[in-house]
């Protein structure tokens, strides 16, 4: 028995001969009714019979690369590489929903997901972030489409397990065909991260290592609050800077601390009312933050030739998600995984209750939880532990002594680690 559809034809036009760059195609336009929904257009065409077994490709509208050129996705890519492939073959049919941008959400939540992107986030933490479901389609339309053209079985043009479940699901028999770019893409973190949170089967080309000149070195200093970065990394700055120009990093950029969720967090956080997934929020802004960080200021002084001298680096990021319980190791590994390895890391161990006086001493303007006193020692085990894995270049230097002693063991370590890469 065929499984009903809830989307019902309401209306649709005769096939109209379209001619373009590709090819000759016959065009159709149909209304279609969801769940008693006022019906929404959507696009058939057709290459040759529609028969069974012919290639189908369902695509999703996407303004901003198909108009606009834009290469934050693969969509217009896709687009162009079934039209080939159905003009190559003399056969297929291509259905084609407006209603589909931005994986449903439309086109201004799109819009507004790309601003959350430009700060390090994939396409679904935007989505996330701005609190809009990441998959809102629905391919129902696609089968009744398929179905009204009589064709029972079908090679859909697809790398999302989605689509085959679901038209499966409406009894038509498919046998999948991947959509596999050939060179390295432009827009490859988006397809990696596709393959993560959304389970599309997808072959990429491996990727080279990501390299940079050998000089000038990388050096991010680390370590709980109150350890004595800020001092080090002036010390370390002024020897290095008698050799050459070094730039020292102290703060990220912190323009997410201005998003609704973080000063409320901030403030109310040491009172326990903020939920988990609100502290989780602001943690994935500030995740994005810190690759903002090395992406604006790090990697261009790089680029022009001056040493950099970081006080926060990643590692800092990892341990805040991990002390407060927020997230896994993988899950912070893909956030990161395209950043640079410092060339030397120093870790500066200092026992919590040393570091909450240190921070009491100077006033920070830290929330309670921030300067207590079992956070910071949560925070320092997981900076000895290393769980990200063990680098040869990341030292623990004792930061209780004098600081010109703590700065003698840092050059030393540092001029060392330089000089056997």
């Amino acid at each position: 028995m065929t499984p009903m559809l809830q989307a019902q034809i309401v209306d649709h036009t005769p096939p109209v001969a379209l001619a373009n760059g590709y090819g000759r195609f016959l065009l159709t336009s149909f209304l279609i009714s969801e769940a008693r929904q006022p019906p929404r257009t959507h696009l058939a065409l057709v290459v040759g019979e529609p028969v069974d077994g012919v290639p189908i490709r369902i695509a999703s509208a996407c303004v901003t690369a198909e108009v606009f050129g834009c290469s934050r996705c693969d969509c217009g890519w896709q687009l162009d590489k079934a039209l080939r492939t159905m003009v190559a073959e003399d056969a297929g049919l291509l259905t084609y929903h407006p209603d589909h941008e931005g994986r449903g959400a439309g086109l201004h939540d799109k819009i507004r997901s790309y601003a959350v992107m430009d700060r390090g986030l994939t396409s679904s933490d935007a989505f996330d972030v701005l609190e809009i479901s990441r998959e809102q389609r629905s391919f129902a339309p696609a089968a009744a489409i398929v179905r009204h053209f009589g064709i029972a079985s079908v090679t859909l043009l697809t790398n999302n397990p989605l689509k085959v479940e679901a038209f499966r699901g409406y009894g038509i028999d498919v046998r999948r065909r991947s959509l596999a770019p050939t060179g390295e893409p432009g827009w490859r973190q988006y397809l990696e991260s596709k393959v993560v949170e959304f389970g599309h089967t997808l072959d990429l080309p491996p990727q080279p290592p990501r390299t940079r000149p050998q000089r000038p070195p990388l050096i991010a200093l680390c370590g709980i609050r109150g350890a004595g970065k800020t001092t080090q990394s002036r010390l370390l700055a002024q020897r290095m800077g008698s050799e050459r120009s070094v730039l020292s990093t102290k703060q990220s950029t912190d323009w997410y601390k201005e998003h609704p969720t973080v000063p409320g967090m901030r403030e109310h956080d040491s009172k326990g009312v903020i939920d988990s997934l609100a502290r989780a929020e602001a943690a994935l802004l500030g995740a994005a933050d810190r690759l903002r960080h090395i992406r604006e200021q790090v990697e261009p002084a790089l680029e022009r030739g001056q040493a950099v001298i970081s006080d926060h680096w990643l590692y800092s990021t990892y341990v805040d998600f991990l002390a407060r319980g927020l997230a896994d190791l993988t899950w912070l590994e893909q956030i990161f995984g395209n950043a640079f390895e410092p060339d030397v890391t120093i870790c500066l161990d200092v026992p919590s209750t040393q570091a909450a006086a240190r921070i009491a001493w100077r006033a920070d303007s830290l929330t309670s939880a921030e300067a207590d006193p079992e956070f910071l020692e949560a925070a320092r085990r997981i900076y000895l532990a290393q769980p990200w894995g063990r680098r040869p270049s990341y030292f623990v230097v004792d930061g209780t002594r004098d600081a010109d002693v703590v700065a003698d063991d840092i050059a030393t370590l540092v001029d060392a680690t330089l000089e056997r890469s």
